[in-house]
This record gives C-alpha cells, structure tokens and sequence, in this order.
C-alpha cells in the first residue's frame, strides 16, 4: 500500500508530444462514440481499478489500445478488448493524439 500511496502521489511529467489539433478533434468524437468516460471518467483520470491514461505517451496508449485489439493484453472484464474490436487504426491514433493531450 505505501508503494502505491508513493505513485499516486506523484505529479505526472509534462508530456513534449506534439498533437496535430484535427486528429485530436477525431480522437474526442471517437471516445465519445465508443463511451470511454463511462470506465475511464471525466478527463481520463480514472477510477478504482480503471487507470487513469490522460497524459499518457502517445506511443504507450496506441501500443496498448494495439494490443487489446489483438488480445496480446487483457483485462478483467474483457471491456477493453471488446471496444478496441471496434477500433480501426485511423481510430486508435486519434484517441492516443486526443487522450494524450489532457492533463
């Protein structure tokens, strides 16, 4: 418990990816779309077990949203790998260029 106390205190790093504004705007629509806030929450931040992914790399979330579409990685629930089914790769590297710029 203290390790995790440790990394949830953490401040995240600033993150020097720079978004092109249109896939951004791409990445919202399909976020809002699939109902990624509905696990996630409000601006990504996450909730219990659901982490938080805003600020992420962009190269992390596209890799994993990659690999739960490929079932390479699994969760509980099976929730991402159903969604990320859905997902061409136009998709996920909009939703990595928009969940990447939040803060």
């Amino acid at each position: 418990l203290a390790l995790a106390q440790h990394y949830a205190e953490k401040k995240l790093k600033s993150n020097d990816f720079k978004v092109d504004a249109d896939k951004v705007k791409q990445g919202k629509a399909k976020a809002d779309e699939v109902l990624c806030t509905m696990c996630h929450q409000g601006g990504f931040l996450g909730q219990n077990e659901i982490p938080r992914v805003a600020g992420q790399r962009y190269d992390y979330i596209v890799k994993q949203l990659k690999d739960f579409r490929a079932m390479k990685r699994t969760n509980d629930a099976g929730n991402m790998t159903s969604v990320s089914k859905t997902l061409k790769d136009e998709d996920i590297e909009a939703l990595g260029q928009y969940i990447t710029n939040l803060n």
